[in-house]
């Protein structure tokens, strides 16, 4: 029945799609390859021409997704190890280099506009002032420094220029759902220019997990998912956001520009249920963002320079609940630098010539359940990385060989402050490090090409973690002065092939990466302490295909009628560890991303599913009884979870796979109607053990511009 409702999902789409040429009266834009431009180095390249793997979810991507956050649109787009919890929580990572067991971002840089993002949260983000996304993957901590060891995702945000035009949407959905928007652009004057953008969106009631599994469940697969886990309601899921910005661009004269935004974000009730069993604390989360940043460009000669100074804020309030008693977290995260850069161009080359900043300091507090002020969980810190960097693009052969060079040496300050009720005694500690990266690609013919890279990449550790000492619930922690930051060196090669319509693309990248110096805590018996330690190193090799084939393009026809399908096999992922190899946590083996879509003037349309392949996590649904033991958590209707697995730290989760459906009319030049079905099959999930993700769930949306 559910493959019977997908097929037919297909045919009735393509039937829809080859009925609608008749009714075709525009031509839809199709951009050549050369017209694309990739913004994540440090000098724009066309993405012909960018040496690295690279990936763009467009605007039309954005809208016809059906997502809600960052978190949700790459991991419908790209083949990614993506965390999207409940809770308004999400990270993501790349080649093997999975989120945090938390489900924030650890090994990906999160960039706006090549701006470090104001937060590590993907999921607490919008998508309405997004233009595209851009996506590399490989090590660039030769061009950003810190994080940017699995790769570096890009938010280009719009700026719109000319006649004002602009729109808004209305919505509803599952779950009492109903979500508001607007945003508009153009010229103020013959100079000044502008962007503005607000967004409401409120998930009224806790949603519900799906019922259906399509993938063949073994007996230890339905034990892992527990039967009570199906159609149920997740408690405590509901959710609300609001964001809006204002960008203002001012031509200073016809060299010279400068641009200025505002973003702000609030979440004023991000339920969490602790995991769909209730298991940890219950919360109710209230986050506020308030990012700023300018960008002065000029030209001088060959010449190009920048200056982008940036100022962010975000307060994160955590009402819990549960088990380990009744407490309340304030977490604040403030992130501040600039970026000045000179970007010479000369003959078919460039090199580009910088230094930049990004400061980032955490400060938390916590109360009791009389509001009395207790010991927060670690010392108040900051993280503050100063680089300079260099970086070559150069042409050879009449273009037919372009590389991409980069250098960056980084100095990072840590330092741990005296923190209110937590016994601490303040340090700071430095670290230098240096990282290059090398990239070639060759073009073979004018559709083949092939390419590879060399690089390495850091992951500076948190600042209590290598300075500093502190008194936690009586257990005493030490910094580390010797702990190394986390460090990769990562090879790939691909060969890529696409026509001259860009109507067929192919393309095949085998990658492998040496990653050493990973940080765990350790117990000093001697001093009875608890430090942090370089105590592992693993090793992961993968392969990535991508097949894309637009029979409108290949045709000429004044459509575009994509299949597509990409796919990442990890052939290779392990972790030495003092008590021998052992795979790597959070990392999924399989993972594809395939579908088929649709575009005309009046028309758009997509089925896309996804693969979800079973990975290695550990095993926290469980209780200890008073002689410590592992007993399995009896839920509040009183049945044991998981008994048959509770002595088992860890776990294989299964393999799963979703659908997805969207499709949007053009009612009116300025009227449209879009249509999107989540999980259309039902399946029953999560992407995080014990956090279900939902059921088959339907979102409509009315739409308008000017």
């Amino acid at each position: 029945m559910k493959l019977s409702l997908l097929l037919t999902s297909l045919i009735l789409l393509s039937t829809t799609t080859f009925a609608a040429e008749n009714e075709i009266i525009d031509t839809t834009k199709i951009y050549s390859i050369n017209e694309i431009t990739v913004h994540s180095y440090r000098s724009n390249i066309p993405l012909v021409d960018a040496p690295n793997k690279v990936e763009i979810i467009s605007d039309n991507d954005i809208k016809t997704s059906g997502a809600t956050n960052i978190t949700d649109l790459i991991k419908k787009n790209v083949n990614a190890d993506a965390v999207d919890m409940q809770g308004v929580t999400g990270g993501i990572d790349f080649r093997g280099f999975a989120p945090a067991g938390t489900g924030t971002n650890s090994y990906t840089r999160l960039l706006v506009d090549g701006i470090p993002m104001s937060t590590r949260n993907t999921a607490a983000t919008s998508l309405l002032n997004l233009s595209s996304v851009e996506i590399l993957k490989g090590p660039f901590s030769a061009i950003y420094g810190s994080g940017a060891m699995g790769g570096v995702i890009n938010l280009i945000t719009p700026q719109t220029k000319g006649r004002i035009k602009g729109g808004g949407n209305i919505g509803f959905g599952s779950y009492n759902t109903t979500s508001i928007s607007a945003y508009a652009g153009g010229n103020i004057t013959k100079k000044l220019d502008f962007d503005i953008y607000g967004e409401f969106y409120n998930q009224n009631k806790d949603y519900k997990t799906g019922g259906h599994n399509l993938l063949k469940m073994s007996e230890y697969d339905k034990e892992v998912m527990d039967p009570h886990s199906y159609s149920a309601i997740y408690k405590n899921s509901r959710y609300d956001k609001k964001s809006g910005g204002l960008r203002l661009g001012y031509d200073i004269n016809d060299r010279w520009r400068i641009n200025l935004s505002n973003d702000i974000y609030y979440t004023g009730r991000g339920r969490g249920n602790g995991g769909f069993w209730g298991i940890e604390d219950q919360t109710d989360k209230k986050i506020f963002r308030n990012a700023h940043h300018a960008d002065v460009t000029g030209v001088m000669g060959n010449h190009t320079l920048k200056i982008s100074p940036f100022f962010s804020f975000e307060k994160s309030d955590y009402d819990n609940s549960g088990m380990y008693g009744d407490t309340k977290s304030r977490y604040n995260y403030s992130t501040w630098g600039g970026i000045i850069s000179d970007v010479f161009k000369f003959s078919s080359h460039s090199i580009t010539f910088g230094i930049d900043n990004f400061s980032q300091k955490y400060v938390s507090q916590q109360w009791d359940s009389e509001n009395a002020r207790i010991a927060p969980f670690n010392p108040d810190y900051s993280n503050i990385q100063t680089g300079i960097f260099a970086e070559g693009n150069f042409a050879f052969l009449n273009n037919k060989l372009t590389s991409v060079i980069g250098l960056r040496y980084d100095n990072i300050l840590f330092k741990t402050y005296n923190t209110p009720y937590l016994e601490s005694t303040p340090d700071t500690k430095s670290y230098n490090t240096f990282n290059p990266n090398v990239a070639l690609k060759y073009k073979i013919t004018d559709k083949l090409s092939v390419r590879g890279s060399v690089g390495t990449a850091y992951l500076a550790p948190d600042a209590f973690k290598m300075t500093g000492d502190y008194i936690m619930w009586g257990t005493k922690y030490k910094g580390n002065p010797d702990l190394k930051a986390e460090q990769s060196l990562t090879y790939d090669f691909g060969v890529g092939f696409i026509n001259d319509k860009r109507s067929l693309m192919a393309d095949v990248t085998i990658f492998y990466t040496n990653h050493k110096n990973l940080i765990i805590s350790e117990f000093v018996s001697e001093g009875s302490y608890m430090t942090y330690i370089n105590a592992n190193q693993a090793n992961v090799g993968g392969l990535e295909y991508m097949l894309s084939a637009d029979f409108g393009r290949m045709f000429d026809k004044d459509y575009s009628l994509e299949l597509y399908a990409s796919f990442t096999h990890i052939f290779r992922s392990d972790v030495n560890t003092p008590t021998g190899k052992t795979e790597r946590e959070y990392v999924s083996r399989n993972t594809a991303n395939f579908g088929i879509s649709f575009l005309n003037r009046k028309f758009s349309a997509r089925i896309n599913g996804r693969y979800i392949g079973s990975k290695l996590e550990r095993n926290f649904v469980c209780v200890y009884d008073s002689q410590g033991q592992r007993v399995p958590f009896i839920s509040p209707e009183g049945f044991e979870v998981r008994p048959a697995l509770v002595n088992d730290e860890k776990i294989n989760t299964p393999n799963f796979m979703v659908f997805d459906i969207s499709a949007s009319y053009n009612i009116l030049e300025w009227m449209q109607l879009s249509v999107k079905l989540n999980n259309v099959l039902d399946e029953n999930y999560f992407e995080r053990d014990s956090y279900y993700m939902p059921g088959r769930n339907f979102a409509v949306q009315l739409g308008f511009k000017f």
